[in-house]
């Protein structure tokens, strides 16, 4: 009983200390680990589709690459983006960082889901549950981790293994680190102490096979948790083999040499075997994750968007070690010991062959890191280093005996005050960081370029000084933060009906209290978009009287919609309990956004009543006249001419001859050709394209390079493009999948063009054929049909024949009308690879038309994923062409054709249809959609616009939202 004595009583100690700040400290890269545990409770799964807002905890979910054009400045994007969420390969969202920590700390969570379940799983409840878990668990955590050590050290005969396990608990980054948030290097530490206390190098005999097994399993858990520790956990494990060979061995005796090589070799057998089994079930699990869940051997660092990340320099390793902002003997002086530790570890038997392995692998990882961005982003001092305390205090445990053996008194005394002192050191760099540190010396260190390393070498940012200039952060974790929006512009809450309509501008009030506080500042966020704060708070005398509180409380924003997506969003409102705190979200309601583009337009704007949209005159103009527009550009072969520009910005545009646009202008209108009567124009497409396909079933982009195709029956118009036509509109180029299957599944069976004939029949299975030829390992298919000695007119990206998204999508829609069971078999092959960034090659800074076709797919009942985030173009002028396709795919009238769109989705097309139509169709003239690309790792890069495609989805738009109810549409085609 005594023997467990000191290490409760140390663990008890850890944990006070630890919480005694009563603060959080952690960045986004803990927001999952802080959710996921809530998340597996409640939803039973990693999958954090339905909990995105969750864990974005209010910050933007568009990477800074992918921002709208000209947004800097203009945009507020709650930053930095929520980097901690990637895409599998189903395109399901998932943390980044691997789940080893949430897992181990989920039943610490159970108390606070039961919390949950009685109270309501809603703002501002969860975010307080949430924090206040991580930061108990990471706290637990690092006490065990404490423990440990001290048990390891306690195990030497060591009269210091007291002051060096807490030197280890207070004096090193266990505390500002791993205690303080739900970082992987709390769950690193403690999975590295406990595999030290599992191996004793010291043992005359072997290790029992459960503890071998157990070991087994930490290791892999190791490196599950924080890849580079696998460096360690392979040491351990070649350790034991090893040293379990040589104590074999030794056992049997000096003279039976050929006995004690057998021995030596069946012992390190049993070893591994033992090793394994207990390796296997974490393994297999790792493996599961990542390959089939994540789909990515390296889990989701493999998913990660690539950055300038590695620097190969010689600097890094004194950065990570005597650097102002970031070194370790900074931080921790009393490591500088370490090698007067090593050397007696490595003359002592009991512990050559341990600190050896163990020396290697945390060279390994100093050299890895060094490589890196040493500073290790917003935290304090070297936290990369954190994982390999343990195994660096264990090093420098025999220091203090050095020491006690030196005869001269007065050299004694002062090693042991230097220790000593440097011992305290640590501790109080600790303790300022505990109760000071609010992120201010980050911001010091990374001013100016965030590239450059000057900041961390600047004598003045030592993050343990800088923290001191400012009062100690006071405790807020356990702050009930409270708050209410009562007015969103003229809308009085809780209402009852539609949702409340927010337009550019308009008032939002509320109050918000802390602890029966003022808060330091209010936020009110969007899709992590910022559009309105505040430090000014009012004196409320309701709320004062309902909270017991004489504290202001009120506040008035107005808001900024500017770069927030119009339609049915979730307003959340956040706070600052205290200045350079977390935010804590203390409310959501649901908005109806209107964009900024439809403001001051009121002569204009659809007047709407309960059956559909009743239309001032202008608007019925503007149908008229785009539908004029599209009969008057239409050429009298049937195809439309499709812009191009050298560049992303609609500037100096070509023009250009393709069945691509004619295929999706025939696609687009032919719902609603009856209404505008464009029947004849839609027909007259047709013919043009079932023209293009050639007597081996395949179409080209650019059409027929010669003239007709002998054998089709009379009446087709003369002079289609192909012989003089296709020197100015463009050229022969090689047959490709995507115009075929548009052109076959649009055109391939009209009358008059041998729909029965059997010579049709025959070059259908004559293209079915080609186009298998032509399928890829995943079950996608390629772009061009020829081999690539015979590629004519076509410049090549780095993959010279690439399969794309919506390519795939198209021949999907082909097959099942002509092949069901190869329709059946790519519709698995597109929801297994949707997420592959590579499958985007034409339409990776042009998602359209991949979004309008995943939502057909869906209709047709092979689910792919809409590509959301994509729709933030780079682009400038595409931001209302994404919003009019999510309309278009998204409003459920839209798909179904059976009951008109509710009152604000009606509302919503109103306004995008004044947008776009104004002023003769103005905005569509600057900018057209975007349709395409050509592959952008190619020599010449080109992008693809179209006016009629605009025209013809305006169209769409207005007829969907003014049909009255009993008067259905077709589906989309």
């Amino acid at each position: 009983m005594q023997s467990l004595k000191a290490p409760i009583l140390l663990g008890l100690c850890c944990f006070i200390v630890y919480n005694a700040n009563l603060r959080q400290i952690g960045a986004g890269d803990t927001l999952p680990a802080r959710y996921l545990p809530l998340i597996l409770w409640h939803n039973r799964t990693l999958d954090l589709d339905a909990n995105a807002r969750l864990v974005a905890h209010g910050h933007s979910m568009i990477p800074e690459k992918n921002r709208i054009a000209g947004a800097d400045g203009q945009v507020n994007y709650f930053d930095p983006w929520a980097y901690w969420m990637v895409r599998t390969h189903r395109n399901q969202l998932a943390s980044l960082y691997p789940v080893a920590t949430p897992l181990l700390v989920s039943p610490l969570y159970l108390p606070a889901v039961v919390w949950l379940n009685k109270k309501g799983w809603e703002q501002p409840r969860i975010d307080r549950v949430a924090v206040l878990m991580e930061k108990i668990s990471a706290s637990f955590l690092a006490s065990i981790a404490s423990v440990l050590m001290f048990l390891v050290l306690r195990r030497d005969c060591n009269r210091w293994s007291l002051p060096l396990a807490l030197v280890f608990a207070f004096g090193t980054n266990t505390w500002m680190i791993s205690s303080q948030a739900l970082w992987q290097h709390g769950s690193g530490e403690l999975l590295i102490a406990l595999s030290l206390l599992l191996v004793n190098p010291g043992e005359p005999a072997p290790a029992s096979p459960m503890r071998t097994a157990l070991l087994g399993a930490v290791c892999v858990f190791m490196a599950a948790n924080r890849p580079p520790d696998a460096l360690i956990a392979g040491a351990i494990v070649l350790f034991v083999i090893w040293n379990r060979g040589r104590s074999a061995a030794w056992n049997s005796g000096r003279s039976a040499v050929w006995n004690s090589g057998r021995s030596a070799v069946w012992s390190r057998t049993r070893s591994a075997l033992w090793l394994l089994a207990g390796a296997v079930v974490p393994l297999a699990a790792l493996l599961y994750y990542n390959l089939n869940f994540i789909g990515n051997l390296a889990g989701g660092y493999g998913l990660a968007p690539h950055k300038e990340f590695v620097r190969l320099t010689l600097s890094g390793m004194a950065g990570l070690l005597v650097s102002p902002a970031r070194g370790l003997l900074v931080f921790s002086p009393f490591l500088v010991f370490i090698p007067v530790g090593l050397i007696q570890r490595l003359r002592a038997p009991s512990s050559r062959g341990l600190a050896a392995a163990l020396s290697f692998a945390v060279a390994a990882q100093f050299i890895l890191y060094s490589q890196a961005d040493w500073r290790a982003g917003a935290s304090w001092g070297p936290r990369w280093l954190t994982d390999l305390l343990p195994i660096l205090v264990w090093i420098l445990a025999p220091f203090p005996l050095v020491t006690g053996s030196i005869t001269r008194g007065a050299t004694r005394v002062l090693l042991s005050s230097t220790m000593t002192a440097a011992m305290a050191a640590s501790i109080g760099v600790q303790t300022v960081g505990a109760f000071w540190y609010t992120g201010a010396s980050d911001a010091r260190i990374f001013a100016g370029n965030p590239a450059s390393m000057s900041g961390a070498w600047d004598p003045g940012n030592v993050p343990f000084l800088t923290e001191l200039r400012h009062p100690r952060a006071r405790g807020e974790i356990l702050c009930d933060a409270r708050g209410s929006i009562d007015r969103v512009g003229p809308t009085l809450l809780p209402g009852i009906g539609d949702v409340p309509v927010l337009e550019d501008g308009e008032m939002i009030e509320g109050w918000t209290l802390t602890c029966g506080r003022t808060p330091t500042q209010l936020l009110m966020l969007i899709d992590g978009i910022l559009i309105g704060s505040t430090q000014a708070f009012l004196s409320r005398d309701d709320v004062n009287k309902a909270m017991h509180t004489l504290s202001p409380s009120g506040w008035r924003v107005s808001a900024n919609t500017r770069g927030v997506s119009p339609g049915e969003r979730v307003l959340q409102v956040a706070l600052r309990i205290e200045p350079g705190s977390d935010i804590r979200i203390v409310g959501e309601q649901r908005v109806f956004v209107i964009g900024q583009e439809s403001r001051g337009k009121p002569n204009t704007m659809p007047r709407q009543s309960g059956s559909g949209l009743e239309t001032v005159p202008e608007l019925d103009a503007m149908a008229a006249h785009a539908a004029m527009l599209l009969r008057a550009r239409q050429s009298r072969y049937g195809f439309w001419l499709t812009s191009y520009t050298k560049d992303l910005r609609y500037e100096a545009p070509r023009q250009e001859m393709n069945t691509y646009l004619t295929s999706m202008l025939v696609d687009l209108l032919s719902p609603v050709a009856r209404q505008r009567s464009l029947d004849d124009v839609v027909e007259r497409a047709r013919r043009h394209l079932a023209a293009q396909i050639e007597s081996n079933g395949l179409v080209r982009y650019h059409g027929l390079p010669e003239g007709l195709p002998e054998g089709l029956p009379e009446g087709l118009p003369e002079g289609l493009p192909g012989g003089p036509n296709i020197g100015t509109l463009g050229c022969v180029i090689t047959p490709d999948a995507d115009d075929t299957a548009l052109a076959w599944r649009i055109a391939g069976r009209i009358a008059g063009y041998g729909a029965g004939d059997p010579q049709r029949q025959v070059m259908l299975q004559l293209m079915l054929g080609e186009l298998a030829h032509y399928r890829d390992a995943r079950g996608l298919y390629r772009t061009w049909l020829a081999p690539q000695n015979q590629y004519q007119c076509i410049d090549p990206g780095s993959d010279p024949n690439p399969p794309d998204i919506a390519i795939n999508m198209h021949v999907y829609l082909m097959l099942r009308e002509f092949d069901p069971p190869a329709s059946r078999n790519l519709c698995k092959a597109l929801q297994r690879s949707f997420g592959d960034s590579n499958l985007w090659v034409y339409y990776k800074k042009a998602p359209l038309v991949p979004y309008l076709r995943s939502a057909q797919l869906r209709q047709l009942g092979c689910p792919i994923p809409l590509p959301t985030e994509r729709l933030a173009l780079p682009a400038a002028g595409q931001e209302i062409w994404s919003e009019a396709v999510r309309l278009l795919a998204e409003t459920p009238f839209l798909e179904t054709m059976t009951s008109p769109p509710d009152a604000n989705a009606r509302r919503a097309i109103g306004n995008l249809l004044v947008s776009i139509g104004s002023d003769d169709f103005a905005q569509l003239r600057r900018s057209p959609p975007l349709l395409y690309h050509n592959d952008l790792s190619a020599t010449v890069p080109r992008f693809y616009w179209s006016e009629d495609f605009g025209y013809a989805l305006w169209l769409r738009l207005y007829e969907a939202a003014r049909v009255e109810t009993g008067q259905p549409h077709q589906p989309l085609q």
